[in-house]
């Protein structure tokens, strides 16, 4: 039995009850043309250093060119970028870019190499010059080390948002008048928290996905199958959407409420994602680009949000929120790794054991649940029936995704409707 506890919220009032890493890898997807439409940019970049030649986008390098390529080449392009010179001496600081983003330039090189998976000999001169003891040690020895003395060009990448901070960036949402800013994107936003997902993974869903348990009923499941780190199908287990006490972090109810209203007015359009509007038109990467504008210039730049620490955040600082608030609740790394479909195939068990676990993931997604995981469940003797809430409260969603779905988010709304706490 699922070990986790949780409450119940019922339709018409609320009662509490007890009860219950693959690697990283640096080639890019083959459905990821953004991704390798980046790296190209770098390499005429690279090139364009090297002979003065402006390329056009539709460039192809042959690999005769790119084959003649050393690391000395590589070395002079990545120390300008970093501290403005080819020829860095101890006094120069790399104040012009980070190591993380020269580690970027470096395998977007990498990718195109015609050795690329070859070390670099510097007897035969052969090999991937990227992988050579020069490259590394210009980023580790030379830019990170600066980096640690506060040497270096200050840090863009996003941190947490404190506890506060997220709490603000919710209802600031449930402000907005616009269903798509109140109830999309921030549907999206609750979705990507409880996940531990990086916003284009969440845009990239298929709502094929998303089903009821068959195992625990009050409980939704889906598969992200477009993270990062997910190169094959085990490393996508079927994952737990667990119901929140707290209705503004409530994710049941927000894609409750979403999915109703959209599919009802018709913007789901036969699209084969979770989340999709008319305007984004069955694209998830104008979905993540509309969506990731409006939290970090309508939310975050709101007049009314305080901002609680110094340093940047953004939309990745929502998924930093929940690993933080994972390892703050004292969960292991391995099962934060788990819920964040992070893989690590270095111990021998985790090429045998089976990818779907219910505890770890449960144990995650519980602490993720401010006010702690519940249950929506009809109250005895109120004459409501899984088959009146499909036909008076979710009826589209049930055209689109079954009875089983259809009634676990039904549930919530009807709580909702009547929940004096919830607007």
């Amino acid at each position: 039995l699922l070990t986790i506890p949780h409450s119940k919220k019922r339709v018409i009032y609320r009662n509490e009850e007890k009860s219950i890493r693959m690697s990283n890898h640096s080639r890019v997807r083959a459905n990821d043309p953004e991704q390798l439409s980046r790296y190209k940019s770098n390499l005429r970049r690279f090139m364009n250093f090297l002979d003065g030649v402006n390329y056009p986008e539709n460039h192809q390098f042959t690999d005769d060119q790119l084959g003649v390529l050393e690391p000395l080449d590589i070395y002079r392009w990545l120390a300008t970028m970093a501290y403005g010179t080819d020829d860095p001496g101890p006094e120069d600081d790399p104040v012009n870019m980070r190591a993380s983003s020269l580690e970027y330039l470096k395998k977007s090189i990498s990718h195109f190499m015609p050795n690329s998976q070859q070390p670099w000999n510097t007897l035969t001169k052969a090999g991937n010059p990227t992988k050579s003891k020069e490259i590394n040690s210009l980023i580790k020895a030379g830019v990170k080390r600066k980096e640690v003395r506060d040497l270096g060009a200050p840090s863009k990448a996003d941190r947490a948002l404190t506890l506060d901070e997220h709490e603000q960036a919710l209802r600031i949402m449930d402000t907005y008048e616009d269903e798509r800013k109140r109830y999309l994107y921030a549907a999206i936003a609750k979705f990507q928290h409880h996940m531990i997902g990086r916003m284009d993974d969440s845009c990239h869903t298929f709502r094929r996905h998303l089903l009821q348990s068959e195992q625990y009923p009050f409980v939704l499941t889906i598969q992200m199958r477009w993270s990062k780190n997910v190169c094959e199908e085990r490393d996508a287990p079927v994952q737990i959407i667990l119901a929140s006490m707290n209705s503004l972090h409530c994710v049941h109810l927000a894609l409750g409420v979403y999915l109703e209203l959209f599919i009802g007015r018709g913007e789901d359009a036969g699209s084969p994602y979770l989340f999709n509007c008319a305007e984004c038109n069955n694209s998830p990467a104008t979905m993540n680009r509309k969506t990731r504008e409006f939290i970090e210039k309508d939310v975050f730049g709101h007049r009314n949000f305080v901002r609680q620490k110094a340093g940047h955040i953004g939309s990745h600082s929502i998924r930093k929120r929940g690993t933080t608030r994972a390892r703050e609740s004292g969960i292991k790394k391995d099962h934060v790794d788990y819920r964040s479909r992070w893989k690590n195939l270095a111990r021998q068990q985790d090429r045998y054991t089976e990818t779907t676990l219910v505890y770890p993931d449960a144990e995650v997604a519980a602490v993720l649940c401010h006010g702690g995981p519940c249950e929506y469940a009809i109250k005895e003797g109120s004459n409501i029936s899984n088959e009146w809430i499909i036909s008076h409260v979710t009826q589209y969603i049930n055209r689109v995704y079954g009875q089983g779905v259809a009634t676990v988010l039904g549930k919530a709304i009807l709580w909702a409707v009547f929940a004096e706490d919830c607007a």
